[in-house]
């Protein structure tokens, strides 16, 4: 089964930099992640690039609000068990989670789903207490989008002039793009372009 967890993007130094590593950036006035897409080698270098980027980030699953203890926050996943991402009723097969996908749920808060299961254990004050764990299939987690009335709209669709607000420049006015509706239909538009998603290869 699946439960709503939180993906949260923590911080850390690094002895050096390399290929692949994370960093977040701004891009159209949202957080984005992207990757780093060369080794830097010099500490000179790497001072700089950190200075300008920050320190590069990792991602971890939350489950926010144990269903056990209310009050408490709780690790599901860690960074190297991050790893499988389902599509839902779209696709039968996992396949590794991309820059994209992330992405896409940290638009939404970071707000995504974990597969959990129910994890029986001998409690000296309860007969039956139940822990909640994340489903690890290779040693990895599977994660996907957190499904709101029963509608998702990819990302890549909204529309990059009111980021799927609907709302114009001035107050009391309507996008002009996408007449408000927050979705941007425009078959020609690319929608793999850097200049549209948050998504760098540097």
């Amino acid at each position: 089964m699946f439960t709503q967890a939180k993906l949260i993007l923590q911080s850390y130094k690094p002895l050096k930099l390399e290929k692949g590593m994370l960093f977040l950036a701004m891009h159209h006035g949202q957080m984005s992640v992207y990757e780093l897409g060369y080794d830097i080698h010099s500490q000179e270098q790497t001072e700089t690039y950190v200075e300008l980027n920050g320190y590069p980030v990792e991602p971890y699953i939350y489950l926010v609000g144990n269903p056990n203890v209310p009050s408490e926050t709780s690790l599901m996943a860690e960074p190297d068990q991050i790893g499988w991402f389902d599509d839902g009723d779209d696709s039968d097969e996992l396949h590794d989670i991309t820059i994209r996908e992330l992405n896409n749920i940290l638009d939404r808060n970071g707000l995504c789903e974990i597969e959990v299961e129910e994890e029986h254990l001998d409690d000296d004050e309860a007969e039956d207490y139940i822990r909640v764990v994340p489903t690890l299939l290779q040693d990895k987690v599977t994660i996907r989008y957190l499904w709101e009335d029963d509608e998702w709209v990819d990302e890549e669709q909204l529309c990059i002039h009111c980021n799927g607000s609907g709302e114009g420049q001035y107050d009391g006015t309507i996008c002009s793009m996408c007449g408000g509706s927050g979705v941007y239909e425009d078959d020609n538009i690319d929608w793999d372009d850097d200049d549209y998603y948050p998504h760098y290869n540097i």
